[in-house]
């Protein structure tokens, strides 16, 4: 079962960073200035089923993995929203809330 779970957790690596590439891609050979660079909006989403102490930074935004059927979040954000596997969590664990997060990340405009 361990092995199977490696596994699984390096193929889903594996995925995301040929995922990220194909966005990086067609950019690869845009040449920016010192006055083009731009703020980039960054979240770094914490994935938990437990309360923990939050860090004082609108950079973290803490997500709530495993969430169907729980009455108490603690205020975090919810993996049972909207399209989501969160009845899964037992076999998948924290790739819940990584299924979460890009399904709500389709649905952003960018614009």
């Amino acid at each position: 079962m361990r092995t199977k779970n490696i596994f699984i957790s390096i193929l889903l690596v594996l995925l995301l960073t040929l995922y990220t590439f194909s966005f990086v891609k067609p950019y690869a050979n845009i040449k920016l200035k010192e006055n083009d660079l731009k703020m980039v909006d960054v979240k770094i989403y914490v994935m938990t089923h437990k309360k923990y102490n939050l860090l004082d930074n609108d950079l973290y935004t803490p997500l709530f993995v495993g969430a169907e059927g729980k009455e108490e979040t603690f205020g975090y954000l919810r993996d049972d929203v909207g399209d989501n596997i969160s009845s899964k969590n037992s076999n998948y664990s924290e790739i819940t809330g990584l299924y979460w997060i890009w399904k709500i990340q389709q649905q952003i405009s960018w614009d």
